[in-house]
């Protein structure tokens, strides 16, 4: 019984305190953002904003995004690549040759093949996600308060 009012009490002040933690948001609505063309990336216009240096900031942005975009995609997908290659070899090897211990390296290289696989599928996978998120860090690090607003309508 004192156990269980323990964690009564726990909870209780778990609560309390979290839900004293909980920002409030406040009544903002799409037209108080600006639109970055062909992004679901917004920048909030409190104070309003200067169009030439914001179109500077989000130039650069853009700049820094895609060269960052593309060592990334590129040591991703070599790394994947070149992995899920070797995997796919070695297994090719093992089988034709057979032996005592091919047993227990097929599991190995098929492992090693899968997560090279996936690693080269993530990486477009998530190309898109991942521009936009460099954009937005690197606009936030210029000041900009920046939100994700996705206005596409779901189908039912």
């Amino acid at each position: 019984m004192r156990h269980l009012l323990k964690c009564l009490a726990t909870f209780s002040c778990i609560s309390l305190v979290t839900g004293c933690a909980i920002k409030q948001t406040s009544n903002v609505s799409i037209e108080d953002y600006t639109n970055i063309e062909n992004t679901p990336v917004y920048i909030l216009n409190n104070p309003p904003l200067q169009p030439e240096d914001l179109n500077a900031d989000i130039l650069s942005c853009t700049d820094t995004t895609e060269h960052r975009l593309k060592v990334e995609n590129g040591i991703l997908k070599t790394t994947g690549g070149l992995t899920a290659a070797t995997g796919i070899i070695s297994l090719v090897s093992i089988a034709a040759s057979g032996g005592i211990l091919a047993p227990l390296f097929i599991p190995v290289y098929a492992t090693m093949t899968a997560i090279g696989g996936g690693l080269y599928v993530s990486a477009n996978a998530t190309e898109t996600y991942r521009e936009y998120t460099t954009m937005e860090k690197c606009l936030e690090r210029q000041g900009y308060e920046v939100v994700f607003i996705s206005t596409e309508k779901k189908e039912q």
